[in-house]
């Protein structure tokens, strides 16, 4: 029998195909900003949740986040750094639960759709601790933070 003529796929380019699609779906993802989303989904995963972090945690990324402080060119850079502003919400009990403000530790001055500033008590059921603050204190040398 002559095979001639019969110009079916191979399997090779068929696996290729797929491969190529695949790729060119994650480019588009990525300069879509969709990758942005999936990646907050899967950090999201793998963050602290209601379980809280633990403090030995907290304090090696304060340290890390003090080096790139430092690291930043001006004053007001390093005000609003990662070490100033990021908050931890701490397990100092191993309860497996984030502990609880006490007092008004947990208000928060937000603004609303107008830009009216407003007191939050949303956030009362947390205790939002940063780097500079008890029970975490890491200090960082040159580096200032605004008092929350």
């Amino acid at each position: 029998m002559n095979k001639r003529g019969q110009g079916g796929l191979s399997m090779d380019t068929i696996i290729i195909a797929v491969i190529a699609i695949i790729v060119l779906l994650l480019i588009v993802t990525f300069f879509t900003g969709g990758m942005a989303n999936v990646f907050g989904k899967i950090r999201n995963v793998f963050s602290t949740g209601t379980a809280g972090t633990d403090i030995d945690l907290a304090k090696k990324s304060c340290e890390s986040y003090c080096e790139r402080a430092q690291g930043l060119a001006t004053e007001g850079e390093r005000k609003v750094s990662t070490y100033c502003t990021y908050e931890f919400k701490i397990d100092t009990d191993s309860s497996g639960k984030v502990d609880k403000a006490d007092g008004d530790g947990c208000t928060k001055n937000r603004r609303d759709s107008n830009g009216n500033s407003v007191t939050a008590k949303s956030d009362c059921s947390v205790g939002v601790v940063y780097c500079d603050k008890s029970p975490i204190v890491i200090s960082c040398p040159g580096v200032t933070c605004a008092t929350v």
